[in-house]
């Protein structure tokens, strides 16, 4: 053995002589390499490189190999690093590789190094690392090759031995020939070389180490090793146990790693095991294979265009990939492997350990994705991932839940795509494979990304819980205690694949009240009822979304009350606002109370008295008072359909509306105003904001009422509209205030929930847009809906007096209230007899005068950038300024004495409150009785001159010559 390994070193020698007196570089190029390209390459992975040739010493197939490291720092002037291991004996062949620079014999796949470099990265730690073995196996004695790489100083004796006349050849060896290509035999085995033999190892590298920065490097390389969050035994089938050790001041320190497999499930294509390491560190791996086609065509493509070995090609057909998640809580990071661990610059696809034979870069930490090779790689780990999932929800694989959501949580979006491939590849989507856990009778139900719903519930909630919901019947429910970190990355998983998880609030608000539901029907619990009013009150602030639901414990009643419902209450004995008069026969059912044995005091008094707070405060339970049980008889004047009341029990609710109203401004109160209120009209139960009072109501507007009534019942058969209009009168006073309701209340009621004196505009729907031009140049307004009115409107536009002109021509303006008034009649008007026209007048200037709105003569063209836009006249307005409605007296002699209808243009109005003149044609002396100040500026919008109006002064000198 000594011969063999001299007779290496002299081959080393002579060929670096003949590169002297050839004028070659060979050997000097080769130290560059290695100490500028190689040892740079591996700083910071002696140990891996150590630990990966340790690994490969041992038979393929192999499971129970030892492997042993020791940092020794009492050993030597800065320590000695030691890596046993008990595989195969170091042989001829391994001495010729390690001598060479690579030039390894090992095949790409017979072992984890095969490049023929990594041992030359121990020139970080040491000059002249050193290497025993045994001969063969069961000796127990270092009795095969026993060397060490030379030191510079080995040179001096070496060039003296091949080239002694050769003068500087020492210095030229030195400056040119690598001490990694020099072994130099030793004749003396240190003692703990021995103590490892006498163990059963069979080759041991000791390093001694070189400087304080290598022994510090050392310990660093050491501490990495024993770090539990990148175990580096994971993967590393041969070996049953590695063991490292740390001895410093004489005292030694180390740990155990031993590994056990469990295989759980294995079929074609897949393999489940449980791994269990280090601090009884348990993980889940799943293994699959390349497909030999889609291998060979990759390894091809790859040595074709990534400079990879054509020994490569023997992956073809064995290539596995693995991946490992643990059992229990997941990994902050995942890591990628190739057999050991790679760098951390490259990030693993999903938070588990993914181990498979990269082609990586010279110093395993990183490789270049775009290789083919490598990224079929990555889609096997996919597919694999993709199998173990879908063989698990199928029952066929025991893979626990958390373990499947790490498998299934790939990173986004660079890694997720090649997962959601994976199933696809399978006839799968990947929103739609069961694999989360859900909170179920039956232990082990999954629910998919599609149908998966995560609610946490609030920290401290008791009654409105997941489980409790999941109880109720509600399905897909995440189970909580599933890893918190595991459900941050399922929900941006869901958001990945275009499906969310949270439930939205009304979602949630449905939940309540299925749950509120079950309970009712349930033995009545006093503490939980009160606990679950809290609960909701941390998940729904405001409350809004539980209006309408039904979660409120009532008395006497079998299933819960709506919340916010009119008639939910909280106690009727004790009315706000004073004692109110006994319900209308019929409304009990609209009426609930809040349950009074729910415990609001007590055990958690504070926690319990805030749930009856938010009732209160987010008005989904009202306190019991006036102006509450009013809008409960306003409900009930409004309900249709199956829901509705009876006509009688409708009347006295509306009865009972006044009274209670009636009452409160009696104390001086001011009674509620309620919303669409209803009352009964000729044609049914109306809205009061369209109802109109019919005759005899008394008051000061009683002789329009008296008008109107007469009007309608005289044109009601001219038209639908009419009809219709007449059908919207109230009945008369004694019909719906009875024996003991006064007349002049219910009126009151009435006039301040809307119901009109005297003829009603109707608001028809108008959605025309108009382009701004048209509304600068009314001649080219136009309409589709009302072509008849076009004339009339557009003349009516030009001189309307508020119009304006508007900034925009080529956009579309829009009505502000997608509505327009007309008057109902104004149609039918030249079908109106002499007396139809004279009261139709008279309703006319009341409205005029007093009833209303301004919009019914002036609608607004605005658009999102012009709001002010332009007002413009209503087909009503326009009817006013051009029909003929305006009576006329004539002057004595004239050829038709008596009143005549006159259009605005050529119609005298007298304001004063002194009689006209005589000679004078003006309106009749009823019209000229309702004054107003609203009168005289309407009238002159649509064009009525009045004759004691000092601005017509040109106009009554003009008119003055048709008098004489």
């Amino acid at each position: 053995m000594r011969k063999r390994v001299h007779d290496k070193a002299l081959v080393e020698v002579r060929g670096c002589l003949r590169d002297w007196d050839d004028g070659r570089d060979a050997a000097r190029e080769a130290k560059a390499v290695a100490e500028t390209i190689i040892a740079p390459e591996y700083e910071g992975r002696v140990l891996i490189e150590l630990l990966q040739n340790a690994h490969d010493a041992h038979l393929a197939g192999a499971a129970d190999g030892r492997i042993e490291i020791r940092l020794d720092e009492d050993e030597g002037e800065h320590g000695t690093l030691y890596v046993a291991n008990g595989g195969k004996p170091f042989g001829g062949k391994n001495f010729k590789d390690l001598c060479s620079i690579a030039l390894s014999s090992k095949r790409a796949d017979a072992g984890i190094g095969h490049k023929g470099v990594g041992f030359k990265s121990v020139l970080h730690l040491c000059d002249a690392p050193e290497i025993y073995s045994v001969a063969r196996e069961g000796s127990r004695v270092p009795d095969g090759f026993t060397f060490r790489f030379a030191r510079l100083d080995d040179y001096d004796a070496l060039a003296r031995e091949v080239a002694p006349e050769r003068a500087g050849f020492d210095d030229y060896l030195k400056e040119n020939l690598l001490t990694l290509k020099v072994p130099v035999f030793l004749e003396e085995v240190p003692k703990s070389v021995h103590n490892f033999v006498r163990r059963g190892f069979v080759t041991i590298v000791r390093l001694p180490l070189k400087s304080a920065d290598a022994r510090s490097a050392a310990r660093v390389q050491v501490r990495e090793l024993m770090d539990d969050s990148t175990p580096f035994e994971l993967f590393l089938d041969r070996l049953e146990r590695v063991r490292l050790e740390r001895r410093v001041a004489g005292k030694t320190r180390g740990k155990t790693y031993d590994r056990q497999v469990e295989v759980l499930h294995q079929t074609r294509g897949l393999k489940v095991q449980l791994v269990t390491l280090r601090r009884r560190m348990r993980l889940i791996v799943v293994c699959g294979k390349v497909d030999p086609d889609r291998a060979r065509e990759a390894l091809t493509a790859s040595i074709k265009k990534s400079g990879m070995r054509r020994d490569w090609m023997a992956w073809e057909k064995k290539a596995e990939v693995r991946v490992a998640v643990p059992v229990a809580d997941p990994l902050r990071e995942g890591r990628l492997y190739t057999f050991l661990p790679m760098g951390e610059q490259i990030p693993a696809p999903l938070r588990g350990f993914v181990h498979a034979p990269f082609f990586a870069e010279m110093n395993r930490r990183s490789f270049n994705e775009a290789v083919p090779w490598n990224g079929l790689l990555l889609d096997t780990v996919a597919e694999t991932c993709a199998r173990a999932v879908l063989a698990t929800a199928e029952g066929r694989a025991p893979v626990p839940a958390g373990a499947l959501v790490d498998l299934m949580c790939w990173r986004s979006p660079t890694a997720l795509p090649r997962l959601t491939s994976a199933f696809q590849r399978l006839g799968h989507g990947i929103a739609q494979v069961p694999f989360i856990p859900v909170i179920a009778t039956a232990s082990g139900t999954r629910t998919s990304l599609h149908r998966a719903v995560l609610w946490e519930g609030k920290e401290h909630a008791t009654a409105f819980t997941p489980h409790a919901v999941a109880a109720s019947g509600v399905t897909d429910l995440l189970d909580p205690q599933l890893h918190s970190v595991r459900l941050r990355w399922l929900v941006s998983l869901a958001r990945s694949v275009g499906t969310r998880l949270e439930p939205p609030p009304e979602r949630l608000a449905s939940w309540a009240e299925r749950l509120a539901e079950v309970a009712a029907s349930a033995p009545f619990d006093p503490g939980w009822w009160a606990d679950f009013y809290y609960d909701l009150s941390q998940e729904f602030p405001d409350g809004s979304d539980l209006t309408g639901k039904r979660i409120v414990l009532t008395s006497g009643s079998a299933s819960p009350a709506p919340a916010g419902g009119e008639g939910v209450f909280f106690d009727r004995e004790s009315p706000r606002g004073g004692s109110l008069p006994a319900l209308p026969d019929g409304l009990s059912g609209r009426l609930h109370f809040v349950h009074e044995g729910i415990a609001w005091t007590g055990k958690g008094r504070k926690r319990r008295a805030q749930g009856r707070t938010w009732l209160r405060t987010a008005g989904l339970v009202h306190e019991y008072g006036a102006d509450r049980v009013l809008e409960v008889v306003a409900a009930a004047l409004r309900a249709d359909g199956e829901g509705g009341v009876e006509d009688g029990v409708r009347l006295a609710c509306l009865r009972y509306a006044c009274a209670v109203s009636h009452a409160l401004e009696t104390e001086g109160r001011r009674a509620p105003q309620l919303k669409d209120l209803r009352v009964p009209t000729r044609g049914g139960w109306q809205e009061a904001s369209r109802a109109m009072f019919g005759p005899g109501w008394p008051g000061e507007h009683s002789s329009i009422d008296d008008t109107l009534t007469r009007f309608l019942e005289r044109v009601r058969g001219l038209s639908s509209v009419l009809t219709q209009t007449e059908q919207r009168l109230l009945p008369r006073p004694e019909e719906l205030c009875g024996d003991t309701l006064p007349v002049e209340a219910m009126g009151r009621f009435l006039e301040r929930h809307g119901v009109a004196h005297g003829l009603r505009p109707r608001h028809e729907v108008f959605r025309t847009e108009v382009r701004g031009q048209d509304l600068n140049w009314p001649a080219r307004f136009w309409v589709p809906n009302r072509r008849d009115l076009l004339p009339q409107w557009r003349t009516t536009a030009e001189r309307w007096p508020n119009r304006r002109r508007v900034g925009y021509l080529k956009v579309a303006y829009h009505s502000r209230a997608r509505s327009a008034d007309v008057l109902p009649g104004q149609d039918d008007y030249a079908a109106f007899g002499e007396e139809d026209r004279r009261l139709y007048a008279e309703l006319i200037v009341h409205g005029l005068a007093f009833s209303w709105p301004d919009s019914a003569l002036e609608m607004h063209f605005v658009r999102h950038t012009d709001s002010a836009g332009t007002p413009w006249p209503t087909p009503l307005a326009a009817f006013l300024a051009h029909a003929p409605w305006i009576p006329q007296t004539t002057v004595p002699g004239a050829p038709a004495e008596g009143i005549v209808f006159a259009t605005a243009g050529r119609t005298w109005w007298w304001q004063g409150a002194q009689s006209p003149p005589p000679f004078l044609g003006v309106v009749p002396a009823t019209l000229r009785s309702r004054r107003s100040a609203k009168l005289v500026a309407r009238l002159g919008l649509i064009g009525i001159r009045a004759w004691d109006d000092p601005g017509t002064a040109l106009d009554r000198l003009g008119h003055l010559p048709n008098l004489v």
